[in-house]
Protein backbone atom coordinates (compact mmCIF):
# COMPACT_ATOMS: atom_id res chain seq x y z
CA UNK A 1 0.00 0.00 0.00
CA UNK A 2 1.40 3.38 -1.12
CA UNK A 3 -0.27 5.81 1.65
CA UNK A 4 -1.57 4.67 5.04
CA UNK A 5 -5.04 6.07 4.03
CA UNK A 6 -4.82 3.24 1.16
CA UNK A 7 -3.94 1.03 3.53
CA UNK A 8 -7.11 2.04 5.67
CA UNK A 9 -9.36 2.08 3.00
CA UNK A 10 -8.31 -1.38 2.14
CA UNK A 11 -9.27 -2.30 5.82
CA UNK A 12 -12.88 -0.82 5.42
CA UNK A 13 -14.11 -3.07 3.04
CA UNK A 14 -12.46 -5.74 4.92
CA UNK A 15 -13.48 -5.58 8.33
CA UNK A 16 -17.06 -5.95 7.57
CA UNK A 17 -16.66 -9.11 5.67
CA UNK A 18 -14.49 -10.31 8.69
CA UNK A 19 -17.39 -9.28 11.40
CA UNK A 20 -19.64 -11.44 8.96
CA UNK A 21 -18.01 -14.01 9.20
CA UNK A 22 -17.92 -13.96 12.84
CA UNK A 23 -21.41 -13.25 13.36
CA UNK A 24 -22.25 -17.08 11.56
CA UNK A 25 -19.16 -19.01 12.42
CA UNK A 26 -19.38 -21.71 14.76
CA UNK A 27 -16.15 -23.38 15.07
CA UNK A 28 -14.64 -22.14 18.60
CA UNK A 29 -11.06 -22.06 16.53
CA UNK A 30 -12.36 -20.17 14.05
CA UNK A 31 -14.41 -17.79 15.87
CA UNK A 32 -10.62 -17.26 17.67
CA UNK A 33 -9.42 -16.78 14.33
CA UNK A 34 -11.37 -14.16 13.43
CA UNK A 35 -11.10 -12.05 16.28
CA UNK A 36 -7.88 -11.65 16.42
CA UNK A 37 -8.04 -10.83 12.77
CA UNK A 38 -10.52 -8.08 13.80
CA UNK A 39 -8.02 -7.30 16.64
CA UNK A 40 -5.17 -6.95 14.35
CA UNK A 41 -7.48 -5.21 11.66
CA UNK A 42 -8.80 -2.43 14.24
CA UNK A 43 -4.97 -1.84 15.38
CA UNK A 44 -4.39 -1.22 11.73
CA UNK A 45 -7.04 1.20 11.34
CA UNK A 46 -6.31 3.07 14.18
CA UNK A 47 -2.80 3.26 13.41
CA UNK A 48 -3.24 4.74 9.92
CA UNK A 49 -4.27 7.91 11.58
CA UNK A 50 -6.82 8.09 9.16
CA UNK A 51 -10.13 10.40 10.44
CA UNK A 52 -12.47 9.96 7.54
CA UNK A 53 -11.53 6.11 7.09
CA UNK A 54 -12.58 5.97 11.43
CA UNK A 55 -15.91 7.61 10.90
CA UNK A 56 -16.83 5.66 7.31
CA UNK A 57 -16.01 2.69 9.26
CA UNK A 58 -18.56 3.36 12.04
CA UNK A 59 -21.07 4.15 8.90
CA UNK A 60 -20.08 1.15 7.52
CA UNK A 61 -20.78 -1.22 10.71
CA UNK A 62 -23.96 0.66 10.99
CA UNK A 63 -24.74 -0.11 7.53
CA UNK A 64 -24.41 -4.07 8.19
CA UNK A 65 -26.49 -3.39 12.23
CA UNK A 66 -28.99 -2.16 10.51
CA UNK A 67 -29.40 -4.67 7.44
CA UNK A 68 -28.81 -7.77 9.82
CA UNK A 69 -31.66 -6.16 11.97
CA UNK A 70 -33.85 -5.71 9.67
CA UNK A 71 -33.55 -9.07 7.46
CA UNK A 72 -33.34 -10.70 11.14
CA UNK A 73 -30.14 -12.09 10.61
CA UNK A 74 -29.23 -11.74 14.19
CA UNK A 75 -30.77 -14.05 17.50
CA UNK A 76 -31.41 -11.90 20.74
CA UNK A 77 -28.71 -14.18 22.15
CA UNK A 78 -26.70 -12.91 19.63
CA UNK A 79 -27.34 -9.21 19.66
CA UNK A 80 -26.13 -9.41 23.67
CA UNK A 81 -23.33 -11.22 22.86
CA UNK A 82 -22.48 -8.75 19.77
CA UNK A 83 -23.33 -5.34 22.71
CA UNK A 84 -20.98 -7.01 25.10
CA UNK A 85 -17.85 -7.89 22.85
CA UNK A 86 -18.78 -4.27 21.09
CA UNK A 87 -18.88 -2.74 24.55
CA UNK A 88 -15.17 -5.04 25.32
CA UNK A 89 -13.45 -4.31 22.43
CA UNK A 90 -14.71 -0.10 23.18
CA UNK A 91 -12.67 -0.43 26.85
CA UNK A 92 -9.87 -2.10 25.30
CA UNK A 93 -8.96 0.49 22.18
CA UNK A 94 -10.04 2.85 24.54
CA UNK A 95 -6.93 2.25 27.14
CA UNK A 96 -5.13 1.17 24.20
CA UNK A 97 -5.58 4.11 21.44
CA UNK A 98 -7.81 6.28 22.72
CA UNK A 99 -5.86 9.25 23.69
CA UNK A 100 -4.14 8.77 20.03
CA UNK A 101 -7.46 9.28 18.52
CA UNK A 102 -8.93 11.81 20.61
CA UNK A 103 -5.46 13.61 19.94
CA UNK A 104 -5.78 13.18 16.17
CA UNK A 105 -9.72 14.82 16.17
CA UNK A 106 -9.08 17.54 18.85
CA UNK A 107 -5.34 18.45 17.87
CA UNK A 108 -5.37 18.90 14.31
CA UNK A 109 -3.41 21.52 12.44
CA UNK A 110 -5.91 24.23 11.34
CA UNK A 111 -4.14 24.43 8.03
CA UNK A 112 -5.19 21.46 7.42
CA UNK A 113 -8.73 22.07 6.83
CA UNK A 114 -7.69 25.17 5.18
CA UNK A 115 -5.62 22.89 2.65
CA UNK A 116 -8.91 21.36 2.18
CA UNK A 117 -11.03 24.29 1.20
CA UNK A 118 -8.67 25.30 -0.82
CA UNK A 119 -8.41 22.29 -2.70
CA UNK A 120 -12.52 22.16 -3.11
CA UNK A 121 -12.40 25.74 -4.67
CA UNK A 122 -9.62 24.92 -7.11
CA UNK A 123 -11.66 21.99 -8.13
CA UNK A 124 -15.25 24.13 -8.26
CA UNK A 125 -13.19 26.10 -10.34
CA UNK A 126 -11.84 23.63 -12.68
CA UNK A 127 -15.55 21.96 -13.11
CA UNK A 128 -16.93 25.61 -14.05
CA UNK A 129 -14.44 26.07 -16.47
CA UNK A 130 -14.94 22.58 -18.03
CA UNK A 131 -18.69 21.17 -16.80
CA UNK A 132 -19.23 18.80 -20.05
CA UNK A 133 -16.20 17.47 -20.72
CA UNK A 134 -14.00 18.07 -18.01
CA UNK A 135 -10.28 18.48 -18.54
CA UNK A 136 -9.67 14.39 -19.52
CA UNK A 137 -8.93 11.96 -17.45
CA UNK A 138 -5.90 11.92 -15.04
CA UNK A 139 -5.20 15.54 -16.16
CA UNK A 140 -5.96 17.12 -12.82
CA UNK A 141 -2.44 17.99 -12.04
CA UNK A 142 -1.65 18.81 -15.19
CA UNK A 143 -4.29 21.54 -15.26
CA UNK A 144 -4.15 22.79 -11.67
CA UNK A 145 -1.65 25.89 -12.36
CA UNK A 146 -4.55 27.54 -14.43
CA UNK A 147 -7.23 27.29 -11.75
CA UNK A 148 -4.92 27.85 -8.77
CA UNK A 149 -5.03 31.61 -8.98
CA UNK A 150 -3.87 32.30 -5.35
CA UNK A 151 -0.68 29.60 -5.87
CA UNK A 152 -2.28 27.64 -3.13
CA UNK A 153 -0.57 24.25 -4.35
CA UNK A 154 2.78 25.45 -5.60
CA UNK A 155 4.20 23.32 -2.88
CA UNK A 156 2.02 20.39 -2.88
CA UNK A 157 0.07 19.70 -6.55
CA UNK A 158 -2.13 17.02 -5.53
CA UNK A 159 -4.92 15.75 -6.73
CA UNK A 160 -8.44 17.26 -4.68
CA UNK A 161 -8.83 15.18 -1.71
CA UNK A 162 -12.93 14.42 -2.92
CA UNK A 163 -13.06 12.09 -5.31
CA UNK A 164 -16.93 13.59 -6.63
CA UNK A 165 -15.32 17.00 -7.02
CA UNK A 166 -12.09 14.87 -8.64
CA UNK A 167 -14.25 12.95 -11.36
CA UNK A 168 -16.03 16.29 -12.10
CA UNK A 169 -13.41 17.96 -12.50
CA UNK A 170 -11.95 15.24 -14.93
CA UNK A 171 -14.92 14.10 -16.48
CA UNK A 172 -17.26 16.64 -16.64
CA UNK A 173 -20.35 16.69 -14.55
CA UNK A 174 -22.18 13.92 -16.89
CA UNK A 175 -19.08 11.72 -16.13
CA UNK A 176 -19.93 12.31 -12.40
CA UNK A 177 -23.56 11.44 -12.40
CA UNK A 178 -22.70 8.41 -14.63
CA UNK A 179 -20.53 7.55 -11.88
CA UNK A 180 -22.64 8.18 -8.64
CA UNK A 181 -25.21 5.98 -11.00
CA UNK A 182 -23.19 3.70 -11.31
CA UNK A 183 -22.08 2.78 -7.85
CA UNK A 184 -26.10 3.27 -6.74
CA UNK A 185 -27.52 0.52 -9.08
CA UNK A 186 -24.62 -1.53 -7.61
CA UNK A 187 -26.00 -1.08 -4.29
CA UNK A 188 -29.99 -0.93 -5.51
CA UNK A 189 -29.58 -4.64 -7.46
CA UNK A 190 -28.11 -5.91 -3.99
CA UNK A 191 -30.72 -4.01 -1.50
CA UNK A 192 -32.98 -5.92 -4.34
CA UNK A 193 -32.42 -9.50 -4.19
CA UNK A 194 -31.55 -9.34 -0.65
CA UNK A 195 -34.98 -9.81 0.42
CA UNK A 196 -35.61 -12.66 -2.07
CA UNK A 197 -31.93 -14.63 -1.37
CA UNK A 198 -32.57 -18.19 0.74
CA UNK A 199 -29.03 -18.59 2.15
CA UNK A 200 -28.93 -16.98 5.45
CA UNK A 201 -24.97 -17.42 5.48
CA UNK A 202 -24.55 -15.20 1.58
CA UNK A 203 -27.47 -13.13 2.87
CA UNK A 204 -24.83 -12.08 5.90
CA UNK A 205 -21.66 -11.65 2.75
CA UNK A 206 -24.29 -9.28 0.61
CA UNK A 207 -24.91 -7.15 3.35
CA UNK A 208 -21.12 -6.94 4.49
CA UNK A 209 -20.01 -6.06 0.92
CA UNK A 210 -22.59 -3.45 0.55
CA UNK A 211 -21.35 -1.75 3.73
CA UNK A 212 -18.29 -1.65 2.87
CA UNK A 213 -18.82 -0.34 -0.35
CA UNK A 214 -21.64 2.44 0.92
CA UNK A 215 -18.37 2.80 3.87
CA UNK A 216 -15.59 3.39 0.99
CA UNK A 217 -18.47 5.61 -1.02
CA UNK A 218 -18.92 7.65 2.19
CA UNK A 219 -14.82 8.13 2.72
CA UNK A 220 -14.17 9.64 -0.52
CA UNK A 221 -15.90 13.05 0.60
CA UNK A 222 -12.37 13.55 1.80
CA UNK A 223 -10.25 11.21 0.18
CA UNK A 224 -10.10 10.14 -3.71
CA UNK A 225 -7.78 6.63 -2.60
CA UNK A 226 -11.03 5.25 -4.80
CA UNK A 227 -8.65 5.35 -7.67
CA UNK A 228 -5.45 4.23 -6.19
CA UNK A 229 -3.96 0.93 -6.89
CA UNK A 230 -4.24 -1.23 -5.14
CA UNK A 231 -7.52 -0.53 -3.38
CA UNK A 232 -9.05 0.13 -6.67
CA UNK A 233 -9.10 -3.30 -7.87
CA UNK A 234 -10.00 -4.95 -4.54
CA UNK A 235 -13.01 -2.83 -4.47
CA UNK A 236 -14.14 -4.14 -7.82
CA UNK A 237 -13.37 -7.24 -6.94
CA UNK A 238 -15.55 -6.81 -3.87
CA UNK A 239 -18.29 -5.61 -6.57
CA UNK A 240 -17.29 -8.79 -8.90
CA UNK A 241 -17.56 -11.04 -5.44
CA UNK A 242 -21.44 -9.31 -4.53
CA UNK A 243 -23.20 -10.33 -8.13
CA UNK A 244 -21.34 -13.76 -7.68
CA UNK A 245 -22.73 -14.25 -4.59
CA UNK A 246 -26.08 -13.31 -5.66
CA UNK A 247 -25.80 -15.23 -8.47
CA UNK A 248 -24.82 -18.31 -6.51
CA UNK A 249 -27.70 -18.03 -4.15
CA UNK A 250 -29.88 -18.52 -7.19
CA UNK A 251 -28.13 -22.02 -8.78
CA UNK A 252 -30.55 -24.26 -6.23
CA UNK A 253 -33.66 -22.77 -6.68
CA UNK A 254 -32.81 -22.20 -11.03
CA UNK A 255 -32.19 -26.28 -10.72
CA UNK A 256 -34.72 -27.48 -8.60
CA UNK A 257 -36.75 -25.45 -11.31
CA UNK A 258 -35.03 -27.67 -14.47
CA UNK A 259 -35.69 -30.65 -12.66
CA UNK A 260 -39.12 -30.73 -12.05
CA UNK A 261 -40.17 -29.59 -15.67
CA UNK A 262 -37.82 -32.07 -17.02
Amino acid sequence: FPHPITYAGALLITLPLLLAGLAKQRGVMMRMLLLAALALGGVGLVLSLSRGVWISMVVAMGVLGAIALRRRLLSSRQIRMILLGGFAVVLVFGAACGSRIYGRFTKSDASNLESRLGMNAIALRMIAANPVFGTGPNNYALNLPHYDVKGFMDDYPAPVHNLYLLEAAEAGIPGLLLFVALMGAILMAAMRRLPQMHDRELQWIVAALVAGLIGILFAQISDFSFRLEPLRSMIWLEVGLLFGVLQVDRIPRAAGHRAATG
